[in-house]
């Protein structure tokens, strides 16, 4: 089963989620978030299924703004989930 490697750095009151095999890059408000929203990170960026891979949660570094982390806007691509629509009634 594949891994991918998931670094997560406190940002203030906010969490920055990294894959860095995808070079990609979010933000998540709630601590309880942060692995779902890598599996769906995952999954939407390779079309792998949510279940078919691992994440491997490692603990960065504590930064004041997310500018620190994406100084090089080159670098590093945000990735900003789509949201999920609740079904209209």
């Amino acid at each position: 089963m594949r891994s991918y490697l998931v670094k997560v750095h406190c940002c203030g009151v906010r969490w920055i989620v990294h894959v860095p095999a995808l070079d990609r890059w979010t933000l998540v408000t709630e601590k309880s978030a942060i692995k779902q929203t890598a599996r769906q990170m995952v999954s939407a960026l390779t079309g792998a299924a949510p279940e078919s891979f691992e994440l491997d949660l490692t603990e960065g570094r504590a930064l004041s703004h997310a500018d620190e982390f994406a100084s090089d806007p080159g670098a590093l691509r945000l990735w900003e989930p789509v949201p999920v629509r609740a079904p209209s009634q």
